[in-house]
């Protein structure tokens, strides 16, 4: 699994900054975390071997060191392996899957019995392409989770979610795990048609986890800090409604090669048809909603492909070349929603993103967004809900106004906060969308120090989050490096 998307260009740039001789390979045993990351994404046999036999204290090793260990020395401890899972200590599957090391037993299949290994043991036993044990498996028992990980793996256990589905209660959780986890089963054209049929449902949004795996599937779009703040806020009628924006927009990738582009729907009627935007297009549970989700994935494609994009309605400042009376348009939604608004889960959203697009705008131009500041300390100072207010201090941090962090929820608050390096390793532990951003976060601070949050996260965090946590290693590594070695 872990073996997947990786840049290989990505992966020799940044070995070749790490600040040891690659030829003679130097004094390995002191690398920093930068280095460690390195060796432990590149899974490079040569510069893994040469480090491991320089590392004092083998059997000492922790953390990360343990980790890379077993990259190198697995013939050596397979022994071990396999006595642990004979005697049902599964534990050690979560760091195999964890690695992307293959590993086949016959004890194995019943480490789906193990809530803490269910998702390890069924990502084994199907990347060994033996998924017999699993099938015969959930006919004794039924776990809507399970299905997560298949949808993550592409794994075309659709006959055996419907049947399980069949036996759920509407509007329960486990229904939505199910419709959810079936986006990474079926083609994009054929989930949109069960969608608009009303097969299933799209009320998985409502769910953060399942929102996390969207993610960790499609990859991250332009919403995630929006839905970051909603969830971290406990705003889940907000967080709903944002996901369905998020998860339409997220869906334009399902299908595609990694270096394919979706281009914008002309039109409506093209956005309704085109199975290019099948599933986007069946979230939509209304026709209002339909026209959003139509104007907001032309303009994720926009910005996707670096072109012009007029934005979104009702989001002035989305536009890549706002106006004053665009500003001004969104210091009066400030106002009115300070009025009124606060109970709608709508405005709460469009609060949200209309401030974070203005924080944006604020790094380079501040004084262009200036005219927002009068409402956005009054709302910082309301009592209202909690995101809303939690970007208005992003804004006014941002634009040198020198707000006071109010006493928001711990994970809130590392969100938002400046270099929270602890409340974001805490958080990017997580499943959901709050961790995506809060992962994201610390690899902008391009340091060591963050870097090392996060390669605590990858370790610690649920084994379904490893690959994408990994991906985004890769993704930040090379800034990481060059900033820490300059």
């Amino acid at each position: 699994m872990l073996n997947t998307n990786i840049n290989q260009r990505i992966l020799d740039q940044a070995l070749r900054q790490i600040p040891f001789n690659h030829d003679e390979f130097g004094d390995l045993s002191g690398l920093d975390a930068t280095g460690l990351a390195a060796l432990a994404v590149a899974a490079d046999a040569e510069l893994l071997m040469a480090w491991y036999a320089r590392l004092m204290a083998k059997g000492d090793a922790t953390r990360l060191e343990a980790y890379i260990s077993l990259l190198v020395d697995r013939d050596e401890v397979a022994d071990n392996i396999d006595a642990r899972l004979a005697r049902g200590d599964f534990q050690v599957l979560n760091d195999l899957v964890r690695l992307g090391l293959p590993w086949e037993h016959p004890n194995m299949v019943n480490a789906l019995g193990n809530d803490d290994t269910r998702h390890a043991a069924a990502i084994a036993l199907v990347e060994q392409d033996t998924p017999e044990p699993v099938m015969a498996w959930m006919e004794e028992e039924v776990d809507p989770e399970i299905f997560r990980a298949f949808s993550l793996l592409g794994a075309p256990f659709v006959e055996q979610l419907l049947a399980v589905r069949e036996e759920t209660d509407d509007e329960s959780e486990e229904r939505a795990i199910l419709d959810a986890s079936l986006l990474g089963m079926v083609e994009p054209e054929g989930y949109g048609r069960l969608l608009m049929n009303g097969d299933i449902e799209s009320d998985w949004t409502a769910y953060p986890r399942l929102m996390g795996d969207v993610f960790a599937l499609c990859g991250p779009n332009s919403w995630v800090e929006t839905l970051a703040l909603l969830e971290a806020a406990g705003d889940l009628d907000a967080f709903s409604f944002a996901g369905l924006i998020g998860a339409a927009v997220s869906s334009l990738t399902l299908g595609l090669e990694e270096d394919d582009e979706v281009s914008a729907p002309e039109s409506l009627e093209e956005f309704q048809t085109d199975v290019r935007f099948a599933v986007a297009a069946g979230l939509a549970p209304d026709e209002e909603i339909l026209d959003l989700l139509y104007h907001a994935v032309a303009h994720e494609c926009w910005l996707t492909s670096e072109e012009p994009t007029p934005g979104v309605p009702g989001l002035p400042l989305s536009s890549s070349n706002p106006t004053e009376e665009d500003v001004a348009e969104v210091a009066t939604q400030l106002s009115e929603y300070l009025e009124d608004g606060a109970d709608d889960p709508v405005k709460r959203v469009a609060v949200v993103r209309n401030l974070l697009d203005a924080t944006l705008w604020g790094l380079d131009e501040p004084d262009f967004v200036q005219p927002l500041q009068a409402e956005a300390a009054k709302l910082l100072k309301s009592k209202g809900p909690a995101a809303p207010r939690a970007a208005a201090y992003l804004f006014l941090n941002t634009v040198g106004a020198n707000p006071e962090l109010p006493d928001f929820k711990p994970g809130l608050k590392a969100l938002v906060a400046e270099g929270d390096i602890a409340g974001l390793e805490v958080l990017a532990r997580g499943e959901g969308v709050a961790a995506l951003s809060a992962i994201q976060q610390l690899l902008d601070l391009r340091s060591t120090e963050g870097l090392q949050a996060v390669l605590n996260a990858w370790m610690d965090a649920p084994v379904l989050r490893s690959d994408s946590i990994r991906r985004l290693i890769l993704d930040g590594l090379i800034d990481v490096v060059s900033a820490a070695h300059k």
